[in-house]
């Protein structure tokens, strides 16, 4: 059963993504040159786990932006996730820095080498929630990679009840995202160093999501 699950997700997931995506109302307040970044490639792109569901849509068909290398998790809820990335045509590599995974670094490491984006989400595979790990940091550090934070809200939303308060906007919703300047961490820094670059991302995250949420709570046209 678990193995028809997987397979409907990669075949369905993505469909019922671009459907309700579609009735969604969209706004936005990234910087002026940040898609240029994002196709140039070797990039982080920075955002919770509990955000991934329409940044995916947003990233993947309204923008139809390259192809990313995502982490995820080895758990059976990473084998949906796995089959719902495989399925919007994106490559996924199983692992997590957290965890010292040197498979997926090095995966991850390869694909940044290529002018790859990849995609991690701070605060996965498994929480807590809204706090961003050390890995990506030293991650950007040893590759030189751009850091590029995002986050969204909706007007209308489904929240459930995981351990990230994982993000659904209902149809017809409005939607808003937003993204801050790409972030370079210098090569071999200390853990002092380090902490501080964790802890400006973490709070970077925070503006945005009180950014959008500020957004949709307005009244339309304001």
């Amino acid at each position: 059963m678990h193995a028809l699950m997987v397979s409907l997700t990669a075949r369905v997931g993505p469909l019922l993504l671009r459907i309700l995506g579609s009735t969604n109302r969209i706004s936005v307040d990234i910087p002026p040159d940040l898609i240029q970044s994002i196709q140039e490639g070797g990039n982080i792109l920075a955002f919770w786990h509990s955000r991934l569901f329409y940044l995916s849509y947003y990233y993947t068909y309204r923008q139809r932006l390259p192809r990313v290398t995502v982490l995820l998790s080895r758990s059976r809820d990473g084998d949906y996730a796995y089959a719902f990335a495989r399925g919007l045509g994106h490559h996924a590599i199983r692992g997590s820095t957290r965890r010292g995974g040197t498979r997926a670094l090095k995966g991850l490491m390869k694909s940044l080498a290529e002018g790859s984006n990849i995609l991690i989400t701070p605060d996965g595979p498994r929480g807590p929630a809204f706090k961003v790990q050390r890995g990506l940091i030293w991650l950007a550090s040893v590759t030189g990679a751009r850091i590029i934070p995002a986050s969204y809200d909706a007007s209308s939303k489904w929240v459930l009840n995981s351990w990230d308060r994982f993000m659904i906007p209902r149809p017809f919703s409005r939607i808003h995202i937003a993204a801050d300047s790409p972030t370079q961490v210098p090569p071999e820094i200390d853990d002092i160093q380090l902490e501080a670059f964790r802890l400006q991302l973490e709070s970077t995250l925070h503006h945005l999501d009180q950014l959008c949420n500020a957004k949709v709570c307005a009244s339309p046209g304001t």
